[in-house]
């Protein structure tokens, strides 16, 4: 037997003056005007839903940023509906909308941040990969186009102007590489010559075991270097570090300078307004210069690698250079540093092409 519900209203709220002229619908609106009676809610007029903080579906907005918040709503799921805030990441999100489906609580954004690029397709067709794009992805970046066939085309120049210079490509027994990671259209040309080096000829099944660096110290790299140093010297293995040089200028709050053109004990200064570079020896000449260094303390042989550790934390200390990813650099080496330690008939290799590392 069906229960009848009971309403404590079941008159409609009407739109004022909607029964003294046709034009006006008996819909509800709310009156705007500044000496309108029912806004004012004179008294004998009519009445005006209470719809402040209303949403259209007739709830209100209950702002959530956790679990624990929308627990609240278990009993006022008929009241209230959940809003996640702008600032919860898409894991916590997944979570927190998976709870408000068993609580059975509206939420109000359950797309935000979660949007996937279903309408996305892949197609593979004569050796080449063709990308299209339909849906909220175009929508919202019209002017945005994927031509994959382009970027081989690109990825195949830069690679086939690549020349060799001590070694002949892909170089043999090549276990890693310092490559640049900015903007193709910036370093694709010198990226280009450290995967050269990678020789591809026995690679099958890849998985790719993304490794996070933060600023740690130089200790802390000798030690995860010595973890990951096992897995380095197998066969099966190949290590990619990346990693872009010096980034100069006062956006990157870095304007290091080596006054002068000849190599000398003295450190550099910091350009400023007050104190202007040589005419005679040019900013990038200094650039040049600063990242070389680098490059050099990194070339193994002469150094080994515990040295070449060494003295690279030693000039980054010196210099500040702003190679943002010399973290795992010093991990590579402390790796390195641990396989020369354990096994003395290993002798690393690290020359610069971009870079890479042989043994």
């Amino acid at each position: 037997m069906a229960i009848k519900i009971v309403k404590k209203r079941t008159n409609k709220f009407k739109r004022h003056q909607s029964d003294r002229y046709h034009s006006v619908k008996e819909a509800w609106r709310k009156p705007k005007g500044i000496d309108n009676r029912v806004r004012r809610r004179f008294k004998g007029q009519t009445a005006m839903p209470k719809t402040r903080h209303l949403l259209p579906n007739g709830l209100k907005k209950f702002l959530v940023s956790n679990v624990r918040e929308l627990d609240l709503l278990l009993m006022h799921n008929k009241s209230f509906a959940a809003e996640i805030a702008h600032n919860v990441s898409s894991r916590n999100r997944t979570t927190i909308l998976e709870r408000a489906k068993v609580l059975n609580v509206k939420v109000t954004n359950p797309a935000a941040r979660l949007r996937k690029l279903s309408s996305c397709t892949l197609t593979y067709s004569d050796r080449h990969l063709d990308f299209q794009c339909k849906g909220s992805l175009s929508d919202s970046f019209p002017g945005l186009t994927f031509s994959c066939r382009q970027l081989d085309r690109e990825l195949s120049g830069w690679l086939q102007k690549v020349e060799p210079t001590d070694e002949t490509f892909p170089v043999f027994k090549c276990k890693a590489i310092i490559a640049p990671h900015a903007g193709y259209s910036y370093s694709g040309p010198a990226a280009a010559w450290a995967y050269k080096t990678i020789d591809t000829s026995g690679m099958k099944d890849i998985k790719i075991v993304p490794i996070v660096v933060g600023a740690i110290s130089k200790e802390r790299e000798a030690d995860f270097g010595a973890l990951i140093a096992p897995y380095l010297a197998r066969d099966d293995t190949f290590t990619v570090v990346s990693s872009d040089f010096c980034h100069w200028g006062t956006r990157f709050s870095y304007t290091y300078y080596y006054p002068d053109a000849q190599p000398t004990t003295a450190s550099g200064v910091k350009l400023s307004r007050s104190v202007a570079p040589s005419p005679s020896y040019p900013i990038y000449e200094s650039i040049t210069r600063l990242d070389h260094e680098a490059m050099q303390i990194l070339t193994i042989p002469p150094n080994t690698a515990n040295t070449a550790h060494s003295l690279f934390a030693k000039y980054l200390e010196n210099t500040r250079n702003t190679i943002c990813g010399r973290h795992p650099i010093g991990v590579l080496f402390g790796a390195l540093s641990a396989l020369e330690e354990e096994n003395e008939e290993i002798k690393p290799s690290v020359n610069y092409a971009s870079a890479y590392v042989k043994f």
